[in-house]
């Protein structure tokens, strides 16, 4: 069912902008969502074919908030307010009680970035997302919807409407 409306929304969303159309315009005010998810890592040692010790290299780390994104074309940059939850992907206890990774808690947020886009990806702050536009008003799109991997090898998606 959700493979279905997935495609549906891809459907709608690259039906919206034709390919080799000019590159959409990003401006004024957008409500978004932003989701950045860091993949755990565990340490496995195994001594004469059975696991010996299990240890956590990094808990990773996931964030997801709501913003808004404003953007100004004449300066190149994107001012992004609002909310997010941040916290560790895995959280663990071992048997000595000690904990491992951090809770969510929830932040403000309120950065500038500088931005271009094209008409596949946006690039903020030197990340490039691969990125699907909904319909243009007199060139500016009215939506997006981007996903990127970071520089720390994290997944960054962005979901924005007018």
């Amino acid at each position: 069912m959700y493979r279905v409306l997935f495609a549906a929304a891809v459907t709608t969303l690259l039906a919206a902008t034709p390919v080799g159309a000019t590159t959409p315009v990003l401006s004024g005010k957008y409500l978004g969502r932003i989701t950045i998810i860091c993949q755990p890592s565990l340490s496995i040692t195994y001594s004469n074919g059975t696991v010996t010790s299990i240890g956590i290299a990094s808990a990773g780390s996931t964030t997801d908030g709501a913003i808004t994104a404003n953007f100004d074309p004449s300066t190149q940059s994107v001012s992004l307010k609002g909310f997010d939850n941040a916290g560790s992907t895995l959280l663990a206890t071992d048997n000595l009680g000690h904990s491992y990774g951090a809770g969510f808690t929830a932040q403000s947020q309120n950065v500038n970035y500088p931005y271009s886009n094209t008409g596949t990806t946006v690039t903020i702050n030197g990340t490039v997302f691969k990125t699907v536009y909904g319909p243009l008003k007199s060139g500016v799109a009215q939506s997006l919807v981007a996903e990127a991997i970071d520089g720390a090898g994290c997944s960054d998606s962005a979901q924005m409407t007018k």
